[in-house]
């Protein structure tokens, strides 16, 4: 996969990747699991019983900042198409905490053919649409089976982890950095891994004795440099920590 410039794309699923297998087993979201597999639920008491499913909080904070950090905009590959709309979907994700500036503007795939569905023909149509994407990925726990080369495995009994969200962030590359105006090296902070991304020299090296510091928020990294009051967000963090000061050597 290349790193060209253009729209970057994740194709998303829920179930397995949202939503784990012990999340279905919770409490709160055993009734709508037992409905949902029954199949003797009416249809508006299925929907009901979904919009007050709990998602998995940690999977959606990481799907957020997976998208900050590579500037990926979501679309919508989950089966859930082929029984609901789209809109009603999109609309759930949103609630459940998805940002809606990360959503594709064409933000799921139509079903192109029931019976046999098929989210790799449906993804392969949306993409015929969009020639303008250049870098793609799929989040999905069945991607294998359902054909896609190369997915991004998620396993449905931890779904979206941090190991998958750096796996994401390395296949898709960050987004473009704006030009620096000083020498600058730039990590990502995915709970506490520390990758390095980019590095440019447009205005003099480091001196042995300068550092980066990093300031560790809920929603962002901010490199600030001890001689330059220009500073760089990241987009990515993990809970408030002491400061951390790599070297810049």
């Amino acid at each position: 996969m290349t790193k060209a410039l253009g729209t970057r794309v994740i194709f998303l699923d829920i179930d397995g990747v949202m939503l784990t297998d012990a999340d279905w087993a919770s409490s709160e979201n055993y009734r709508a699991c037992l409905l949902r597999e029954s199949g003797d639920a009416g249809f508006r008491e299925l929907m009901n019983a979904l919009q007050a499913v709990v998602f998995n909080l940690h999977a959606v904070r990481l799907l957020n900042r997976i998208c900050r950090i590579t500037g990926a905009k979501v679309v919508i590959v989950s089966s859930w198409r082929w029984h609901f709309e789209p809109e009603w979907i999109h609309q759930t994700l949103r609630r459940k905490g998805i940002e809606p500036r990360h959503f594709h503007v064409d933000y799921a795939c139509e079903v192109t053919q029931p019976f046999p569905y098929s989210k790799l023909r449906d993804s392969q149509e949306w993409l015929s649409r969009h020639p303008d994407v250049t870098d793609w990925l799929v989040l999905d726990d069945e991607a294998e089976r359902d054909g896609f080369e190369n997915p991004e495995y998620v396993n449905p009994l931890v779904g979206l982890d941090t190991t998958a969200a750096v796996r994401c962030v390395q296949a898709l590359g960050p987004k473009p950095a704006e030009p620096s105006d000083c020498s600058a090296v730039v990590f990502l902070d995915i709970d506490g891994v520390l990758l390095p991304t980019a590095a440019w020299l447009h205005a003099g090296n480091f001196a042995a004795k300068e550092r980066l510091r990093w300031i560790t928020t809920d929603f962002e990294t901010i490199a600030a440099y001890a001689d330059h009051v220009r500073r760089s967000r990241l987009l990515l963090g993990g809970r408030p920590s002491a400061w951390k000061t790599p070297h810049a050597d």
